[in-house]
């Protein structure tokens, strides 16, 4: 098949599609025309060039373990082209590095949004609360900027040494820096982190505080056996630990500001339903006492009549100050989200997180 005037080699061959030629009318206020459907050789050429390189990963290995097989398949790639017509040589090589560079900077972006999410997660979901907190200080584009620079060594190393790519990665030193991290941890951790992502994350529901400082304990501890288990070196297993502690405390933080939220609004909701009970049982006493206008104010019915309405008006009193009470706390924690670690619900999550980790250690 041609590519401009050039035939693409044997190993590159699209895939044979059927196309319509058939012309398909286009209506226009003063003109009818046809337009014939085609497909672009060049677009057929790059789809199979972009399946060879998916083909090429291995779907249960370490996310980051496309740097070596997408190096060693470019590598295969650009010799079956040399092997191939010398008239297609050219235009075959360019658009091979063009689909080398688009599949290395998708797969740079997945795993630089991935070490995002993890190591600037805490700060991120603590700000969806407008909650204070710390920037972790890890950069993303200055991470997936260092995965490129690695596609690119690992793409010369397979084209020098062919098979050789993912034992050049492993040999890489260690990093100054958490962004400049070595493969190999960049290799664990991505996989580590998939396997966190796995677990079911603590959720904050219901109207126990102490069942929620225990899951989210329980699931640090599982997520911190990941990591210990992933053979990362000291300084990036001490940055991830310290982010997962991070983690885990702004879940405990956000999740009891959301427990205390739903508890002031259901006591409010109870409230209204209690005081519109009373309203109609006050309504319903006002009726009758309408009705005995012309009895003895002694008379012991109208006595008792009035004894109970004021029982009525009392706890009516107490309701609404308790409904304004409740409303007050409900609008503070609302207008200052971080002050709920001074509440009830933060103290019984706290308390019940710390007793399980503590647990969890002594095992």
């Amino acid at each position: 098949m041609k590519i401009n005037g050039s035939t693409l080699p044997a190993g590159l061959t699209p895939m044979s599609m059927s196309i319509n030629r058939a012309a398909f009318k286009i209506s226009h206020p003063t003109d009818n025309s046809q337009l014939a459907l085609s497909i672009s050789p060049v677009g057929n050429a790059k789809s199979q060039l972009l399946e060879r390189f998916r083909a090429a990963l291995n779907p249960d290995a370490s996310p980051a373990s496309y740097l070596p097989s997408y190096a060693e398949t470019y590598a295969k790639l650009r010799e079956e082209i040399l092997g191939g017509e010398s008239d297609a040589q050219e235009m075959s090589l360019k658009l091979l590095d063009e689909v080398y560079g688009e599949v290395t900077g998708e797969a740079a972006d997945r795993l630089a949004n991935r070490f995002d999410a993890f190591f600037n997660g805490p700060e991120k979901l603590l700000d969806r609360y407008r909650m204070s907190s710390m920037p972790s200080g890890f950069d993303r584009d200055s991470f997936r900027n260092h995965l490129t620079q690695l596609a690119e060594e690992a793409r010369q190393q397979a084209l020098a040494h062919p098979g050789e790519a993912a034992a050049y990665l492993e040999r890489s030193g260690p990093a100054d820096t958490l962004e400049s991290m070595s493969y190999r941890d960049i290799k664990a951790l991505s996989g580590a982190l998939a396997e966190i992502g796995a677990l079911r994350p603590p959720i904050a529901v219901g109207n126990d505080p102490d069942k929620f400082g225990a899951a989210v304990a329980n699931w640090e501890a599982d997520s911190r056996r990941i990591l210990d288990a992933a053979g990362l070196s000291d300084s990036v297993k001490n940055a991830a630990s310290k982010t997962l502690h991070d983690s885990s405390q702004a879940r405990l933080k956000t999740g009891s500001y959301a427990l205390a939220v739903d508890s002031y609004q259901s006591k409010i909701d109870e409230t209204f339903k209690k005081l519109s009970h009373l309203s109609y049982l006050i309504s319903t006493i006002n009726g009758k006492l309408n009705e005995f206008k012309g009895l003895d104010p002694r008379d012991p019915r109208l006595q008792n009549l009035l004894r109970r309405e004021q029982e009525l008006e009392k706890s009516r009193a107490d309701y609404s100050s308790e409904l304004k009470s409740d409303k007050a706390s409900l609008k503070k924690l609302e207008n200052d989200p971080d002050s709920v670690e001074s509440s009830d619900t933060y103290r019984r999550a706290k308390s019940a997180y710390d007793n399980a980790s503590n647990k969890r250690s002594n095992q």
